[in-house]
């Protein structure tokens, strides 16, 4: 796997830098910022090895290099030479995984019908765009034990229904006690969740979102996460931005092949819990060859992207991590640890 590096003499020339601040910062008169579109000598270059990271000293704007590059249309600039050392290289078959997973069409339940409020959903922030984005519903049919008091999601892939996702309209607690009472009297609890059949690896919740203005994408594990995500990011008021899920904490193959058929998404950040990041470790290298730009979303508090505000968004946007930066994190943490 190629890692993207850059050449500090030719990011110098280029840019016509000189030092300043004496801290392995260069910046130019002429050098603007992407965010405040200011210059004046205050929007600085800081080159490390052969990677780095801007900085606005206007307004706080930090990025790396790389994302710096590919917004200002100098990634001519990046080069492809050296491998990282934490992957091993791809086989052609890996490389090669399908794009077309020919999914069957996923009927919905006997008596099923859509639903426009539920307190449930609109106390975890649901608008009522969501009901009809989800295409949210209910069944009350007594042939459909697996489904009844559930909420209804449905998944589009391409066009075709291939999945769907139930979850009880009974809260936690009421679980609980039902949890507690099948286990004195042997009886069979009523479960949380349900999903249809087929194969929930082969599916990408939101892929259908994805427009051709669309450049970056936010991954998240569940259906929740994608729905705060997307109220955070003002989804409908823009194209270049758009949250999808991975139905957990893995993204297979045939995901990445899924969302690499969309030629205009540029970069991809991962903003999993950290464990989940560990996790994801095989098939990183398989998304920095499919997309030019893989970062992870360093979630600094003890929530979820489901129950993140929109300050928390921000910050982990700012600070978005390559995944090199984040197992070497990770190792030296554990080294430390021992």
């Amino acid at each position: 796997m190629q890692k993207k590096s850059i050449d500090k003499e030719e990011v110098i020339s280029h840019f016509n830098l000189s030092p300043t601040g004496g801290k392995g910062w260069y910046t130019a008169s002429d050098l603007l910022c992407p965010n405040c579109g200011k210059g004046g000598g205050k929007f600085g270059i800081k080159i490390i090895d052969d990677s780095g990271l801007v900085n606005c000293w206007r307004c706080n704007y930090k990025d790396s290099i790389f994302n710096f590059l590919y917004k200002t249309n100098n990634y001519h600039l990046v080069n492809r030479g050296k491998k990282y050392g934490y992957v091993e290289e791809l086989d052609d078959v890996f490389i090669q995984a399908p794009t077309n997973n020919d999914l069957p069409e996923e009927k919905l339940p006997i008596g099923f019908k859509r639903i426009h409020s539920n307190e449930y959903l609109e106390s975890r922030g649901f608008e009522s765009w969501q009901f009809e984005h989800f295409k949210v519903g209910i069944t009350e049919s007594v042939v459909e034990r697996g489904w009844r008091d559930k909420l209804i999601f449905q998944i589009f892939n391409n066009g075709v229904r291939v999945g769907l996702l139930g979850r009880s309209t009974h809260s936690k607690e009421w679980h609980d006690r039902n949890l507690a009472k099948c286990k004195e009297d042997g009886s069979k609890p009523v479960l949380r969740y349900k999903n249809s059949g087929g194969d929930f690896s082969k599916m990408v919740g939101g892929l259908d979102d994805i427009t051709p203005q669309t450049d970056t994408i936010i991954i998240v594990e569940g259906l929740m996460d994608k729905a705060n995500i997307d109220r955070l990011i003002n989804v409908n008021n823009q194209e270049f931005l758009r949250c999808v899920f991975m139905f957990g904490s893995s993204i297979s193959e045939t995901q990445v092949m899924l969302l690499k058929q969309f030629k205009n998404i540029k970069t991809v950040i991962i903003l999993f819990d950290p464990d989940a990041l560990i996790k994801v470790r095989e098939i990183i290298p398989l998304l920095q060859s499919s997309f030019d730009f893989t970062f992870f979303g360093d979630i600094m508090w003890d929530v979820d992207p489901g129950e993140m505000s929109g300050k928390q968004l921000k910050i982990v946007l700012d600070n978005l991590k390559t995944p090199d930066e984040f197992y070497t994190g990770k190792l030296k943490k554990k080294k430390l640890s021992i």
